[in-house]
């Protein structure tokens, strides 16, 4: 079942979605980030599905409740962060990234996507199923036009808060409840 589920994933990425964007009025674009995600995480198929389900998770939990174009932004955020240091060389590891913070009573380790700091509820089927193909779109390197000028973004709020961090950013886009950035330029 899960070799069946490999070729079907293998025939998405290199079949379907390039022949989407290669349509005259797609709404896809290419970004060309197969190559650079590739060449960063070695994407072996056991190991592209293992960073593939992180990238879901990450989606899923940090933007399952947004439209498609407000995951994307989230998955592009993810990828783009792919080998912008020694420790972030994978989907999972920029996922995963966290660090301890002392405090003046007590110590604590601060994540750098919330959710996996936080208890997480059971994910709901259509959500997830919404945020894999987001995942899965955006490590072959396709997203919607619309991001086309999120090239870059390595940065992302919700507009509940006001992060000291955004200050020194360039705001890029806001899509609902979320506001990206990347470094100024």
């Amino acid at each position: 079942m899960r070799q069946l589920l490999m070729v079907m994933a293998l025939v998405v990425y290199w079949i379907i979605i390039p022949n989407l964007a290669h349509e005259a009025d797609s709404p896809l674009v290419n970004l060309n980030y197969t190559q650079y995600v590739e060449s960063q995480v070695k994407l072996t198929p056991p190991n592209r599905a293992n960073e593939e389900h992180c990238l879901t998770e990450a989606v899923y939990y940090e933007s399952g409740n947004q439209s498609v174009l407000g995951k994307e932004a989230v998955a592009l955020v993810v990828v783009n962060r792919v080998g912008t240091s020694r420790a972030r060389r994978s989907v999972c590891a920029v996922v995963q990234e966290s660090y301890p913070v002392q405090g003046t009573e007590d110590s604590h380790v601060v994540c750098q996507f919330s959710y996996r700091c936080e208890e997480r509820r059971a994910p709901m089927k259509e959500m997830w199923k919404e945020s894999r193909t987001v995942a899965q779109r955006v490590m072959s390197g396709y997203v919607h036009r619309e991001l086309d000028m999120a090239s870059g973004i390595l940065y992302f709020h919700t507009t509940a808060v006001h992060p000291s961090w955004s200050k020194t950013k360039e705001k890029v886009m806001q899509i609902e409840e979320h506001i990206f950035y990347r470094e100024p330029l």
